[in-house]
């Protein structure tokens, strides 16, 4: 919930249920079927900022019965500490569902239940933008929780990335501004509004687009021939959520103290009072996000 290079192992893990829950399944569905549609096989994909690898996770078996049975991923990121728990992250995934993975030193393989997928760990500073990455014809690209931390001039990278690939895209769990508390506090609004300012500072890939983020890619690919569709992935937080609750509120806190150190002492207050509601099960947040699926362009393969 702050700075983009702050994200760890344990954060990552502590939000993934409650993203798993919170991706729009109808773009899903959208996006495994475009894959199937494409005629490269292996499949393959590239994962922008792919963190401990949870779209894999996430993203592998439903492409797997989409009949999608052979992938390639090429997970990136600039984190080398992010890259090497995803290969514990994934073997545990792995086997909690009976399946098999495979280190072979440059990446993994999975082999499961009518899918495999043979992964690929790059590291690279994706601050310095994205539209140099080398690509394959058809290859889709695949990213969550990132748009919102990067300028638009990165995006127009990563269009032209995407245009040159020819090859689906989904990007989900970009934060779009909305926080509803539950309970009401008088310094809800206030607090919401200094995060949302903070979340338009440079993140480490200059002026970040924050909640207008999934509107500017939208308008960019529909500018250049890309059928795009969004829906709304919020998170709801409550008592069944507790931990991930906490840490957001905490999260939230920080960004608007950094926003505003004069509002330091209230917004402390603030986040007392919210946590004690947190950790009592009394209070429920929803966090706005939306994912975005580009279809293809109809008459292009990847541009030259």
């Amino acid at each position: 919930m702050s700075e983009a290079r702050s994200f760890d192992a344990d954060w990552l893990a502590l939000r993934a249920p409650a993203d798993a829950v919170a991706r729009s399944s109808a773009l899903t569905r959208r996006f495994a079927e475009a894959v199937a549609a494409g005629e490269q096989r292996p499949a393959r994909l590239l994962d922008l900022a792919a963190g401990t690898g949870a779209n894999l996770r996430f993203l592998a078996p439903r492409l797997g019965a989409a009949g999608i049975a052979a992938q390639t991923w090429r997970l990136v990121d600039y984190d080398p500490d992010l890259l090497a728990a995803c290969i514990d992250a994934c073997r545990t995934w792995a086997g909690s569902n009976g399946w098999s993975l495979h280190d072979n030193g440059a990446g993994f393989r999975i082999v499961a239940d009518g899918w495999h997928a043979s992964v690929r760990c790059v590291r690279r500073d994706l601050s310095r933008g994205v539209d140099t990455l080398p690509v394959q014809p058809g290859e889709a690209v695949v990213t969550t929780a990132l748009l919102d931390l990067v300028s638009h001039d990165w995006m127009e990278g990563l269009v032209r990335l995407v245009d040159r690939t020819g090859g689906p895209v989904l990007a989900t769990l970009t934060d779009d501004g909305l926080l509803r508390f539950a309970p009401f506090d008088a310094l809800d609004a206030t607090v919401a509004g200094l995060f949302e300012a903070h979340q338009h500072r440079d993140k480490g890939f200059g002026p970040a687009l924050g909640t207008t983020a999934t509107a500017v890619l939208a308008g960019l690919l529909g500018r250049t021939g890309w059928p795009v569709a969004v829906r709304r992935s919020a998170w709801v937080l409550g008592a069944e959520s507790r931990s991930l609750l906490s840490e957001t509120i905490r999260g939230i806190a920080t960004a608007a103290k950094e926003q505003d150190p004069s509002r330091t002492t209230e917004t402390e207050a603030w986040l007392a009072r919210r946590v004690s509601q947190a950790e009592a099960g009394g209070l429920r947040l929803v966090v706005g996000h939306r994912d975005l699926f580009a279809q293809p362009k109809p008459s292009a393969g990847p541009t030259p």
